[in-house]
């Protein structure tokens, strides 16, 4: 059960940011393509899709900046 500390002078830890999310999602996702570039392999369209998909979404966060967050 969880119990509330009215005392607490701190508030409780929230969530992560979705821009953080966001940010080590598409280094994950780039360095996923890079490894089936240098094998030959073709790289899934659902990986460059939502490479995509995330890189226009942050591409609208004015704190973001390419390789990491301000």
């Amino acid at each position: 059960m969880i119990t509330l500390d009215v005392t607490q002078t701190k508030p409780p830890l929230g969530v992560i940011p979705r821009r953080i999310i966001d940010g080590e999602r598409m280094s994950t996702l780039g360095a996923g393509m890079i490894r089936y570039y240098l094998c030959a392999k073709p790289i899934p369209l659902e990986w460059i899709t939502e490479y995509n998909e995330i890189a226009n979404r942050l591409s609208k966060v004015p704190d973001f900046v390419a390789g990491g967050i301000r």
